[in-house]
């Protein structure tokens, strides 16, 4: 009898899809090729009965795990998690501004990333009381409770494991570094063949959800009055839609939007590009330069 494993995430992993969005997919479909049965969790407080494991993703957002990381630890059920874990806080310190800025400057980190959730539960309309734990235990609190209870971390680099351990204060937490890896049967540079993209070879390509820690907006800025054609795929992350607005503004006439497409079109126009851009204030690990 095969394993059967729930995988539980935020819920804006499809609606607002990043490269955690295909970790999951990627992670989902190569278990299921060993023979592992795996289910996508698509309601906030998914039945557990009939799972072997639990596999949380994404402890930056604590806010759609930390009721279902207890239920689970309740039920007995063994647990792992992929942190995807990186810190705002200096993108958030050195580029926001007006009220924002002020915020990230003068408030503490983590209960900047609180307060960030919080006014996302209200302008998005997606509050649902399991987050309650969540708004009376606070962010930084809910993230090492989830870190701490579950068996195994699992980061993309011995480097992450380090420091969600330092920041978690987690000192001897097991955990097993697992890179992210590239579908090579999608990104095989020389079977590809150019049809729908040919328009814009020789282009400067960046793939990523445009938000303001992909800096866009600068690379945009770069290539302003140049004789480069910029081409940015990929779309705003749900609360970005200001900044995305700005991105449209002063994207001059050698800058090209395409909104979010499939692996198979991603790497047409990878092949096509003269250079992939990825000029994010951080990544971990930067997957789409990867592919």
């Amino acid at each position: 009898m095969s394993l059967k494993v729930l995988f539980i995430t935020r819920p804006t992993v499809f609606t607002g899809p990043g490269g955690d969005t295909i970790q999951l997919q990627k992670t989902k479909e190569y278990l299921e090729k060993l023979d592992v049965y795996v289910d996508i969790a698509d309601s906030s407080a998914p039945s557990l009965e009939g799972y072997d494991l639990v596999h949380f993703f994404n402890l930056r957002n604590p806010q759609d795990l930390i009721f279902n990381v207890r239920r689970v630890k309740s039920a007995g059920l063994p647990s792992a998690l992929s942190t995807i874990w990186g810190s705002y806080n200096e993108c958030d310190r050195k580029t926001r501004t007006g009220f924002q800025g002020w915020v990230a400057n003068n408030i503490s980190e983590y209960k900047v990333e609180y307060l960030k959730s919080i006014a996302r539960m209200v302008t998005n309309l997606n509050f649902h009381k399991e987050m309650i734990p969540y708004i009376l235990k606070g962010h930084y609190n809910c993230q090492k409770e989830i870190a701490s209870s579950v068996d195994i971390l699992l980061p993309n680099s011995p480097t992450e494991l380090v420091r969600v351990r330092e920041d978690m204060k987690i000192y001897d937490a097991k955990g097993l570094s697992v890179a992210n890896a590239v579908d090579l049967k999608i990104f095989d540079y020389k079977n590809i063949n150019v049809n729908k993209y040919k328009k814009y070879e020789g282009c400067l390509l960046s793939a990523a959800r445009i938000e303001i820690r992909k800096c866009q907006l600068d690379l945009i800025r770069a290539v302003k009055d140049t004789p480069y054609l910029l081409v940015i795929v990929g779309k705003p992350s749900p609360n970005s839609h200001g900044y995305y607005e700005q991105c449209l503004k002063e994207a001059g006439d050698n800058v090209v939007f395409i909104n979010h497409v499939s692996h198979e079109d991603l790497a047409e126009l990878y092949k096509v590009a003269r250079a992939h851009a990825l000029v994010s204030w951080m990544e971990t690990p930067g997957l789409s330069s990867l592919e």
